[in-house]
């Protein structure tokens, strides 16, 4: 990284930083995206079970398992949600990054072989 900052200056810096800040927010956006689903999934259970119990149709022993089934179910999708996501954006971040390293050894590969 100092290689980079050295031969391209604080322009350098600044183009990965909003980068950066470009890949957190769309991940973020869709990270939000996935949440409300999950949670609009667990609504709607939520709400099928609760006219089935007031229907007649499921025992209030049932209704507390179904809640608790729906609750634990919505907590591990968004822990796998919210993984994926922080996975994602690291490796966007660590791919410009090795990018960038490597662009500037290849320039200065050129130049080498350039200067024989």
């Amino acid at each position: 990284m100092n290689e980079i900052k050295k031969r391209f200056g604080a322009g350098w810096v600044v183009y990965l930083a909003a980068l950066s800040i470009v890949a957190y927010l769309f991940s973020g956006i869709m990270l939000t995206v996935a949440l409300s689903l999950v949670s609009e999934h667990g609504v709607m259970q939520m709400h099928y079970a609760i006219e089935a119990l007031q229907a007649g149709r499921m025992s209030s022993l049932e209704y507390s398992r179904k809640i608790t089934e729906l609750s634990d179910s919505g907590l591990r999708m968004m822990a796998i949600f919210t993984a994926v996501n922080f996975i994602a954006v690291t490796a966007f971040f660590l791919s410009v990054r090795t990018m960038g390293k490597y662009s500037v050894a290849l320039e200065a590969k050129v130049k080498e072989l350039s200067g024989k």
